[in-house]
């Protein structure tokens, strides 16, 4: 469930007219060949009634999705910033998106869970991150940041598990779940301030929380007051996002966790 704002993001590699393109980057040369083909198709164009939508058009940056290759030595300079640059000369591409799945950016599992690499992994990963947006940015275009749990297997982006979260995710509760995905919700906007946050659920979590909201009032109520709360930011367009106030201060110190003012 797109956060901020509500906006329709299209992913595609082909954003602007032939003749206005630059030189297509070699690597691209195939899709784009195999892109310009089927959008120059009559059937395409056919009933269009040349009426445009608010729409981004972006790539996946898998690169810097692969949270196996992030601390290794050189990894940045040898494959994220030639794909930068690739993407940056193919022209028109206006978006980047990255997966920065749970629990990757939430110290508590770095403090707690032996096979994390300890709080130097974190720092490493929040490092890499910082840097890749504002490479992003420097070269105009934005980011946003899918975020919800790692999957694993043949049909997922990571097949292996090195750092052993299906474990994790089994030892956590379904309120600690919860809460720890909101605490790397609030630590990906405040420490890489990305220009968008695509926070999903697995769809058995949903299905859980589904059943648990028809019968608890308490969080009925939370829930209708935090679309409204989304609802006025969308309205609002907050460009900063505050400081956390002294309740939610006390909040973190209490779960023995810190709420990264700065």
């Amino acid at each position: 469930m797109p956060l901020l704002p509500g906006r329709v993001v299209i992913f595609a590699l082909l954003c602007s007219p032939l003749a206005a393109q630059p030189a297509v980057p070699a690597e691209f040369q195939t899709a784009y060949s195999q892109l310009s083909a089927q959008l120059s198709g009559s059937a395409l164009t056919s009933g269009w009634d040349q009426s445009k939508f608010p729409v981004f058009f972006g790539v996946e940056g898998t690169p810097a999705s692969a949270y196996t290759n992030v601390l290794t030595t050189g990894y940045y300079d040898r494959s994220v910033t030639p794909f930068l640059n690739a993407v940056q000369g193919l022209g028109g591409v206006q978006v980047v998106k990255v997966l920065l799945h749970f629990p990757l950016l939430y110290p508590p599992f770095y403090a707690n869970w032996p096979t994390s690499g300890g709080m130097a992994a974190y720092n490493g990963r929040l490092a890499f991150y910082q840097r890749l947006i504002a490479d992003v940015h420097a070269r105009g275009m934005r980011v946003i940041i899918q975020s919800m749990a790692q999957g694993f297997g043949a049909t997922a982006s990571i097949s292996a598990d090195p750092l052993n979260l299906a474990g994790y995710y089994q030892a956590l509760t379904f309120n600690g779940y919860v809460a720890g995905r909101a605490a790397q919700a609030l630590s990906i906007c405040q420490l890489l301030h990305p220009d968008y946050l695509n926070f999903e659920l697995p769809v058995k979590n949903c299905r859980e929380l589904e059943r648990h909201l028809k019968d608890c009032e308490p969080c009925i109520a939370y829930l209708e007051s935090l679309k409204s709360t989304v609802e006025a930011c969308r309205r609002y367009q907050v460009r900063k996002i505050p400081a956390p106030s002294r309740k939610v201060r006390e909040a973190y110190k209490l779960a023995g966790m810190s709420p990264h003012l700065h």
